[in-house]
């Protein structure tokens, strides 16, 4: 008769723990390689669709050269949007954006990353501050925009930056902020459930202590069917802001399709809303 071995239960505890702790670990150490994820290729203008856009470059203080794509507004009373993109891929995919706002007369800046398109650098939160303070400061000394014809424009992963930055240049025309999380550290902890994400997290963009603080005027836009960054993060965001401010929310709208569902139209009719004195 065959005879069963006892299961030893305390080894096999010991081999969970050991095995949980070293998924603790890994996590944390690649934790930046997960959240950032970039192409690696500068993009030609012309072939995602914005060849009135020009190559631009600029030195962070940290001495890093970053390359960028940038129009002058056509309309003399149309401000310059500075956009910041999410966590994946590069400007590379973001020229229908681009070429949304030029067509109606927008100047528009599709500020790149370190690390992303071929720029040099690894991506930090700290690191990506430097960028966006290196485009501002390029848009405000190098084209001599005042800084209320600049509207910071944040999406996803960006909507930290564009945060950080308003409240660092408090006199900007508007912000505008898409698909927000509280936090970088809430946000892992939603789709990393089985870790302590939230104590893990480095890079933790903290959007929930800072937009009460920024005095410009802040657009939120979310779909409620966001699957990435769930509605109720940026339902929160918006609930903490105290300058004036407004909510659209998309019904049907996801994580990346709110310009399927008119969000470009609410975006011009806010900023026609908020032309400076």
């Amino acid at each position: 008769m065959l005879r069963l071995k006892p299961v030893d239960w305390k080894r096999m505890l010991v081999t969970i723990v050991i095995g949980y702790a070293c998924v603790l670990v890994v996590t944390y150490l690649n934790q930046r390689s997960l959240m950032y994820v970039p192409y690696q290729i500068f993009p030609n203008p012309a072939l995602i669709g914005v060849g009135d856009m020009q190559e631009i470059s600029v030195v962070t203080k940290d001495q890093i050269k970053l390359r960028a794509l940038y129009r002058a507004p056509a309309l003399s009373d149309k401000p310059v949007i500075v956009q910041f993109h999410g966590n994946g891929g590069s400007i590379a995919i973001r020229g229908d954006r681009a070429r949304y706002y030029i067509d109606h007369g927008f100047g528009y800046m599709l500020a790149e990353y370190r690390g992303y398109a071929g720029n040099p650098g690894k991506p930090s939160e700290r690191g990506l501050y430097e960028d966006a303070r290196a485009y501002i400061q390029w848009l405000m000394k190098d084209q001599g925009l005042a800084q209320n014809r600049i509207v910071l424009y944040g999406e996803s992963l960006g909507t930290g930056i564009a945060a950080q930055m308003a409240l660092e240049f408090p006199n900007i025309r508007a912000l505008v902020l898409e698909a927000p999380y509280t936090s970088m550290q809430s946000l892992a902890q939603s789709h990393m459930f089985w870790l302590p994400a939230y104590w893990l997290v480095k890079d933790r963009y903290s959007n929930i202590d800072k937009v009460g603080q920024i005095k410009a005027p802040i657009l939120v836009l979310h779909g409620q069917k966001d699957s990435v960054v769930p509605f109720h993060h940026g339902a929160a965001v918006f609930q903490k802001i105290k300058s004036e401010k407004r909510f659209e929310i998309f019904t049907a709208g996801n994580h990346v399709d709110l310009y399927s569902h008119g969000a470009g139209e609410k975006v011009r009719d806010f900023l026609a809303a908020h032309q400076p004195d």
